[in-house]
């Protein structure tokens, strides 16, 4: 052989090896993509548990069974939408022609919390401008810690604003 010939066998050998390599790793990174694939479509299927129905809506509902005089939206039509930049869901309850409200937001959702505004705010005009009064910013909130909480809230209402006679004296 001469050298030339030894120069393209030693070629012909490298290029065989690296096309053997380029393949397996060809093969791996089609086996990966489609795994990617397939963790991507497995991600798309995982439902997030959103706050207002994962922790808004079991509040509520047994809220609502501890009131057989309020009147309440039923459930299957009662939409828990955030609004605003609080993300406040209001829901209501009425009593006669009197309505009832409770504004919810969340907190640490990653650690369930759920805070309800109490109606009173914080120091009245602090967030007074475009932004922070329509958003509730200035609004005072506590910690949802249980239903008896909510119930007290209403009851509250109740007393304060349905029958004002009542709480004067």
């Amino acid at each position: 052989m001469t050298k030339y010939e030894d120069v393209v066998s030693e070629y012909v050998e490298r290029m065989a090896i690296y096309r053997k390599e380029s393949n397996r790793l060809r093969d791996k990174i089609t086996m990966r993509e489609k795994q990617i694939v397939r963790l991507n479509a497995k991600q798309d299927r995982l439902q997030y548990p959103h706050w207002t129905e994962g922790l808004l809506r079991p509040l509520w509902e047994e809220v609502k069974t501890k009131f057989q005089t309020l009147e309440f939206e039923d459930a299957s039509e009662e939409r828990l939408v955030p609004l605003g930049m609080c993300c406040r869901v209001t829901v209501f309850a009425k009593y006669n022609a009197e309505i009832l409200m409770v504004g919810f937001v969340p907190g640490d959702v990653d650690k369930g919390e759920l805070y309800y505004e109490t109606g009173k705010e914080e120091s009245p005009g602090a967030y007074f401008n475009f932004t922070g009064n329509p958003n509730g910013f200035g609004r005072v909130k506590e910690l949802v810690t249980s239903v008896r909480q909510i119930e007290n809230f209403l009851r509250r209402q109740l007393v304060e604003d349905v029958f004002p006679e009542a709480h004067n004296d």
